[in-house]
């Protein structure tokens, strides 16, 4: 009998992944939380839509879940997941899952931590300052010009949004 995979992701690379897994003659059956519409019409494939109002109670069903039914292997896609910290609650239930701790994490969802650890081990990056005054953050981009890169710290979801004061 084959595996059984749980996919944690609600979009496009979430189906891709998915199917994926659903292609290898080693997968029985796949899963996709929380899944969207497309996520069920995939071949071996099946959508279990747990969604809740915080991050925190999404990882918790999530995790019953794959124990309740024995998951083989969960795979996450979304750095949010990954940030709150879903893999160390899974392995700390004894469950496999595919992704990097809370901790790893870090270098996707903090922008500031990621340009500090590639200062201090001098991996080649751009000049960096950290502002928490948005203000002050203005005042210091009039002075230094174009080109610069303005990144708020934490997660953009792949869009790298970021509002400026007026």
């Amino acid at each position: 009998m084959g595996k059984e995979v749980l996919v944690i992701d609600k979009g496009g690379r979430g189906n891709a992944i998915a199917y994926a897994f659903a292609r290898s003659p080693q997968v029985s059956k796949v899963y996709v939380t929380p899944g969207n519409a497309g996520s069920s019409i995939l071949e071996k494939c099946q959508q279990v839509p747990l969604a809740f109002e915080t991050v925190d109670e999404e990882i918790d069903a999530m995790k019953k879940y794959a124990s309740e039914n024995n998951i083989d292997l969960s795979f996450v896609g979304p750095e949010g997941y990954l940030s709150a910290g879903i893999v160390d609650v899974f392995q700390n239930q004894g469950l496999k899952i595919f992704g990097p701790s809370k901790v790893a994490a870090q270098l996707e969802g903090s922008k500031v931590f990621a340009k500090e650890l590639m200062a201090k081990y001098k991996v080649p990056t751009a000049v960096f300052k950290v502002f928490d005054d948005p203000l002050e953050a203005v005042r210091y981009i009039d002075a230094v010009g174009a080109p610069c890169v303005v990144k708020a710290d934490g997660l953009a979801a792949g869009k790298g949004f970021c509002t400026m004061p007026k």
